[in-house]
């Protein structure tokens, strides 16, 4: 899930996939550009970033909480992994902060990382063939 706030403009993950990178490290990749200055270990980290170590149905695990704030007209995406894996934060904010209904940015949203995800990895790194599903909101 991520938030934009308008008034800064600012995209914020609010939550991440529980797999073998952290937090930190997914944030890094979500505006990665290429993957030419990456450390040996971020790289590796990079290839394996959909490797996901908990899921529903796979015995009981513990919810990762966490509370934020909300203001009127913040904008929330939920996102599987083909978008925003797919899809650099600027790119993202973009769509979500441009004209358009919720819908209609959601549908877009989608479109760009097929368009994305089906160009191929000599074309663009970021490529990866997977569910695409977003959903976009605004607090009111």
């Amino acid at each position: 899930m991520y938030r934009l706030r308008n008034d800064s403009g600012s995209l914020d993950q609010l939550t991440s996939d529980d797999g073998t990178s952290s937090f930190e490290i997914q944030q890094k990749f979500n505006n990665l550009t290429s993957t030419e200055d990456l450390e040996y270990e971020e790289d590796q980290k990079w290839r394996g970033r959909f490797y996901v170590t908990k899921a529903l149905g796979h015995g009981i695990s513990a919810p990762n909480i966490r509370v934020v704030d909300i203001i009127q007209g913040d904008i929330f995406l939920l996102t599987s992994d083909g978008i925003h894996d797919n899809l650099t934060n600027s790119e993202i904010v973009s769509i979500i902060s441009g004209p358009g209904t919720n819908e209609s940015k959601a549908k877009a949203l989608v479109q760009k990382a097929w368009d994305t995800g089906h160009v191929g990895k000599e074309v663009n790194f970021r490529s990866k063939k997977d569910d695409m599903t977003a959903i976009v909101f605004t607090y009111n």
